[in-house]
């Protein structure tokens, strides 16, 4: 559902953190580490990446059926193991309980054969220059909250790589879209 849009959300608040007086945040020491893989749903390297799964959820209240629960895992992998910590850390620490003043909307469309994701301003940049099927693809979702469901768990070593997994619980609706 909004696993795109999680990324994109790390990914800036990563490269954020790498500009700012944050003193945990550092480059990986290595030079073969100069840069972050980020994916959804799989991951390509084997050091330096960040993954964002949609890991499924919890199924509709009972009595309303309005609210949907999904749930995320965000995989940090590097040999750096410092800097797999600081970054598991930083990255619970700005999606729990992350709101954007209690109520934001992501949006979602197909474009090009893949699912892009994005907010209001995404939205309406998007709408300008859609064809007719891409605009047909548009689907809103009106997230509540996001919260943590633990504090980052430290998976181990795999082949020299220092694993992270974080784990959050999302409330959100699937919101109708004027024509």
């Amino acid at each position: 559902m909004i696993e795109k849009y999680l990324m994109n959300i790390i990914k800036d608040r990563v490269k954020e953190s790498k500009s700012s007086s944050i003193k945990t945040m550092r480059e990986p020491v290595n030079d073969v580490k100069s840069y972050i893989r980020y994916t959804v749903n799989w991951y390509t390297g084997k050091d330096n990446t960040i993954t964002v799964y949609a890991s499924g959820g919890f199924p509709p209240d009972k009595y309303d059926f309005e609210y949907q629960y999904p749930t995320y895992q965000v995989m940090v992998r590097s040999s750096d193991y410092g800097w797999a910590s600081d970054v598991a850390t930083l990255i619970n620490d700005f999606l729990h309980k992350y709101d954007n003043d209690n109520i934001f909307t992501v949006y979602s469309a197909v474009v090009n054969d893949k699912i892009v994701q994005g907010d209001t301003d995404w939205k309406d940049k998007l709408l300008e220059k859609a064809t007719e099927e891409q605009a047909k693809s548009l689907e809103a979702f009106r997230v509540y909250q996001i919260v943590s469901a633990s504090e980052p768990l430290r998976l181990g070593v795999e082949n020299d790589v220092m694993e992270y997994s974080l784990n959050f619980d999302v409330t959100l609706t699937r919101m109708e879209l004027d024509s």
